[in-house]
């Protein structure tokens, strides 16, 4: 007989995590099978609306403490960026602007416009791919 002592409640933490990792896998995995190709980020603007990898090197970067900004250009006012809010600052490896500049990523999402110029909201770590700056291990003689 079970009883309500032997139900074990969900950690909703988790599962929310789970859920938003495997909406990320099913979309990625999507947009792949669709052919959908990387684009560079200088054509994100005429993706709106579109879910696209896009391509690139983060040349700039600013974290206002509500967000950080991973500029593709020095032109942030109408090039492309990714924007991380301070809400999902603990998803991603600490100081990403920091962390991120320099490097060559291909950023996941659905390509929206603000203010004029196109942008990727991040919400999750695996929606940025770091092509850069990894470190190789090295074998021992």
């Amino acid at each position: 007989m079970v009883t309500a002592r032997h139900i074990v409640k969900p950690n909703w933490p988790n599962v929310r995590n789970f859920c938003l990792y495997v909406a990320t896998v099913l979309l990625i995995g999507s947009v792949i099978a669709a052919g959908q190709d990387i684009i560079p980020w200088q054509d994100a603007a005429t993706y709106y609306g579109q879910i696209k990898i896009v391509e690139g090197t983060i040349v700039e970067t600013k974290n206002t403490g509500k967000a950080c900004f991973l500029n593709f250009s020095p032109n942030w006012r109408t090039d492309f960026t990714a924007v991380i809010f301070a809400s999902d600052f603990g998803k991603f490896p600490p100081n990403p602007e920091a962390y991120y500049r320099g490097k060559k990523v291909r950023v996941t999402g659905s390509i929206q416009e603000y203010r004029g110029k196109p942008e990727i909201v991040l919400k999750i770590k695996t929606r940025l791919c770091s092509l850069s700056g990894t470190r190789s291990l090295k074998v021992p003689p």
